[in-house]
């Protein structure tokens, strides 16, 4: 099933007739998630995970944004090999222990021991690891709320994911992993 993910935090978004998953400002908060600081859905794509869990029962979700070229005769014949080979929960891009000087760094290291850095625009992850994160989500907004902290000290979806599914324990791997299929050169933050 293909869904358009529409941030429609300014207005509604005119999806030509195609399956539309709505998120909003409120949406967001209905489901616990810290949305008290500029641009949330552009900041925190793994919210549209959460999103996805409450609108289906699919195993597994994939987040492909729309500047992202698969550069196969039939882009679902990557995501079909990669869904017949890869058992992990987590798949990503440029998956790495995050690197000194990257931005987000700081913020990701006072909530996971080990800060992890992926690049978002193609992700797949499954059902399981979504409750999961979201659960974690959920303790980072109250913790954030009873704390008094600054809402603006929020792990980006890159930092986040990458880092609590590693906390977690959880299955993660880059696509490289599965075949060449990308260089820095022509995908990279």
């Amino acid at each position: 099933d293909v869904m358009i993910a529409a941030d429609e935090t300014l207005g509604e978004l005119d999806a030509r007739g195609l399956p539309k998953l709505s998120m909003t400002l409120d949406s967001c908060a209905r489901l616990g998630l810290n949305v008290a600081f500029d641009k949330p859905l552009w900041r925190c794509g793994d919210y549209v995970f959460y999103h996805a869990l409450a609108a289906s029962d699919a195993r597994r979700f994939w987040l492909i944004e729309y500047d992202v070229a698969i550069n196969f005769a039939d882009p679902l014949d990557f995501l079909r090999m990669i869904d017949a080979r890869a058992r992990e929960d987590f798949l990503c891009c440029c998956l790495e222990v995050a690197e000194k000087d990257w931005f987000w760094r700081k913020c990701v290291q006072r909530r996971f021991p080990v800060a992890y850095h992926a690049v978002f625009p193609l992700v797949r992850l499954s059902a399981e690891a979504a409750r999961r994160l979201l659960a974690r989500r959920r303790v980072e907004t109250e913790r954030l709320r009873l704390e008094h902290g600054d809402p603006d000290d929020w792990p980006n979806d890159e930092g986040f994911v990458a880092s609590a599914a590693h906390e977690f324990g959880l299955p993660m791997a880059d696509f490289n992993a599965y075949g060449a299929f990308y260089t820095r050169e022509t995908f990279a933050p």
